[in-house]
Formats: C-alpha cells, structure tokens, sequence
C-alpha cells in the first residue's frame, strides 16, 4: 500500500522514472501518482505536490517543477549550481529549485549529451561537468565527491516526515560496501610468452632497472611471487570481512591498451575459473574491441566459455564509453549491468548518487533493463590522476565513505591487483585493508 501521493498534471516516462528512483529504489516507498487535484487533496496520504505553487495547506510538500520532465529529446540550457549546501541546480536563471528535474539531469547524464569535449581516449572529463564546482568540506574540495543526488533525496525524506508526523517515518536508505576488482594485468612476469619475456628483459637492462630485473628473474625461476598475484590475500580479507566482490576479467585480444596473457593460457583460465567459485564475475570489455558489436559479443562468450556460466556484468577497461551508444550496445550483448559509471581522473560522483539505477536512454526517451552501479574510488584516481600521498588519500577516502553512511548509499570501490608489489605502489601497501576496515565498521 502506498503512503504518498504525489500530484503532476500528466505523466510520462521521464517522471516515472524519476519517481520509480527516488521512491521505490532509494527509499523503499511505493506512491500514487495523480492528476485529479480534488482527489489529491481528499487523500490521507502524505502529499507531494509537483507543478506551479497554489495556495497550499503546509501539510502539502510543494516542489516546483521546471518543465524539463514533460519534454522529449536533449535540449541546451543554462544550469547553475547553488553556492552553499545543498547545491542546488538552477535552471535558465529560475530561483525555484526542482529537485526531481535535478536527479532526471544528473542520472542521465544529460549533459554529456550536449558536450562534445572528450580526452584522448574518447572520455567525458569531470571538469567539463555541471557537478565539477570547488568546495571545501573536510577533506573533500570539490562537489563531485558528494552523492549529491542522494542529499537531494535526503533532504525530501525528511521534508515529508516533518510534514507528516503521525504516519511512519521514512528511514534512512541501508549502507552497502561492495568491492571490485579490475584483472587489467594478471601477472607482473609470468605468463607473458618468450617473445613479450625477452622484451621485457631487454627493456629492464637498456633502462638499468637492476632491481627490477632482478626480481623478474626470482619470479621466473620460482624463488618468489609474482607481485600481482595477489588473489589469496583477497580472498582471505573477503573471508574476514564477509565480502562479496566482483572481479572483472580482461580476455581481449593483445593490444597497446590490452595486455593480460590469450585467453586460451591454461593458467590463465585456472585464476580466472578460481576467482569464479567465491566471487561473482564480470565482462572487462577490451579497449580494442569497445565500439565493435561482434568484437564485444567474442570477449563475453570467451569469459562464460571459461567459467561455465552466464555473464551479465561489464566494466569497459579505461572506462571507455560514450552515450548513448556504448550502453546501448550492452543491452544488444546481454549485459545487464555496467559498473563504468565514475571518471578517471579523479573520484567522486559521475552521476551524483551512489545508488544502483535503471539507465534512462535519452535518444529513445525510455528507461531500460540496464543497471547502472556507480563506483566513487578507484585507487588509480587517487594516485596517479590527483597525485595524492597515501594519508591524503585515506583522509578523502574516510570522507567520501562519511557522506555515503550519512544520506545511505553503495559504497563501490575498484582496485587493481596490479597495485601491489613494485616500487612504484610500496608506499600504498596496506591502503586497500584501511579501506575495508573502515567500510566494515560503518557496515556493521
């Protein structure tokens, strides 16, 4: 039985959707959604009203509405966003904030429909977004690190509960952590084949790399581990912490971007086979087949191939996509859910929530069977991108994870095996265990 009722003068696709969002998956709520204004204000349920203020009863939450959700196709338009908290979004120079057009902008990406700016690889930048504005907040300094969709709703729960006090509140969304893994580099030494071997030999002494040559030559004689085979210290704090994480695979075929051992590689296969006994699995979709439909479709059927079972789940490698066209390839493939949904360059809020979501195709103007699962850390982002020292990263991480507990949220996070072992990650040891410790508090 549904406890709100929400009132709009007509209804369509984008605001279901948005509705759908924000009350059946966010707060766990079902709504009635009305355009009989006589039967709305009759009605005993908590009230929303979304449309041109009238002379309301305060009991009424009247939220304005900006037009953008009874519209059809991608339009330019002037937006804003507020200076202080809760950042609001203001559109064509109006004072009124319209929070369910806010979430329709952010989820579906709107804007990088209109922007044509793309980096080297073909990637939406964080600085070319709406969302990318400076704050400060602790250690978070600008707004992309806050869930700011998830604020938003926050802040519409609890409205509705100070204006109804005598039906049940709306709690606060659960917190969920959920760990991925990118298999980008299987090895560091092993299983690279004689000639990619030799070459890396080569490369080490013409670069006088003694200390890494040296420590090639114990992994390859078996007198030490390889650094990136890191699978049972995994596996083990997954034991510990009761985790259920997710490894996306790279089987691509050899290329600049694309480097794991062929997929037919015994061992290979056996790591890949393991990791599919205590974690779910998923599609790492290659550089060089992103954008090719039966490229795609080879990788998928290689992987379930392998591990004998459906794969739904697919990460593009580099976070390679461009909509509408990439998730609609998807859909073509059998994918039905894409955990791409974060920036390279830094972390934080690509879609300004940390929720799962139904992906909305703006070219079609219909919601989709796709799942968007939005990451916020990526330990590459903090190293390598935003160039911060590990206890800088910490402080952000332990920040960014503060935000999630406080609106309710998804804590994903993606981690590479290949940031482990060389010198050039010793600083960072210990910096994934921090995380799960501190995401396993909050989890409790």
């Amino acid at each position: 039985m549904s406890i709100i009722i929400f009132y709009n003068r007509n209804y369509n696709n984008r605001l279901r959707y948005v509705l759908d969002f924000v009350f059946k998956k966010v707060l766990n709520l079902s709504y009635e959604l009305t355009s009989d204004y006589d039967f709305f204000i009759q009605s005993k349920k908590a009230k929303i009203y979304y449309g041109n203020k009238l002379d309301l009863d305060d009991s009424i939450y009247y939220i304005f509405e900006e037009g953008l959700l009874h519209e059809q196709g991608v339009r330019f338009f002037d937006i804003q966003v507020g200076k202080e908290f809760p950042y609001n979004l203001y559109f064509n120079d109006k004072k009124d904030v319209d929070f369910f057009s806010s979430i329709f902008f952010c989820l579906t990406r709107y804007e990088e429909y209109w922007n044509s700016k793309k980096d080297g690889h073909g990637r939406f930048q964080a600085k070319n977004s709406v969302l990318f504005k400076n704050i400060k907040n602790g250690p978070i300094n600008n707004l992309i690190q806050i869930p700011i969709v998830d604020v938003w709703i926050d802040l519409i729960r609890k409205t509705l509960n100070e204006k109804n006090p005598n039906l049940s509140p709306i709690a606060l969304p659960s917190f969920n952590f959920i760990p991925t893994y990118d298999i980008d580099h299987v090895r560091a030494f092993q299983w690279k084949g004689a000639m990619r071997t030799l070459g890396a030999f080569l490369k080490d002494i013409f670069q006088a790399n003694w200390n890494v040559l040296n420590y090639r030559f114990k992994v390859l004689l078996n007198k030490r581990k390889d650094p990136y085979d890191v699978f049972e210290e995994w596996n083990s704090l997954e034991k510990k912490y009761k985790l259920h994480p997710i490894y996306f695979w790279l089987i691509g075929d050899y290329s600049q971007y694309d480097k794991n051992p062929n997929y037919k590689h015994r061992k290979f296969k056996k790591q890949i086979i393991n990791s599919s006994k205590s974690a779910k699995i998923g599609l790492h979709i290659s550089y060089k087949a992103n954008g090719f439909l039966n490229k795609m479709k080879n990788e998928k059927n290689r992987i379930e191939t392998i591990i004998n079972k459906n794969v739904d789940k697919n990460r593009f490698h580099f976070l390679k996509f461009a909509l509408p066209f990439s998730y609609q390839q998807l859909l073509k493939i059998g994918i039905k859910e894409d955990y791409s949904m974060a920036y390279a360059e830094c972390i934080g809020f690509r879609a300004g929530t940390s929720h799962s979501y139904n992906w909305f195709d703006l070219e079609k103007n219909e919601s989709t069977s796709l799942m968007i699962f939005p990451y916020c850390i990526m330990d590459v982002s903090l190293k390598n991108y935003m160039k911060l020292k590990p206890n800088e990263a910490i402080d952000l991480c332990e920040a960014v994870l503060d935000e999630i507990r406080k609106n309710g949220g998804n804590f994903i996070i993606l981690w590479h095996n290949s940031s482990y072992g060389l010198s050039t990650w010793k600083e960072w040891e210990g910096m994934y265990q921090k995380i799960l410790e501190r995401a396993f508090q909050f989890k409790r």
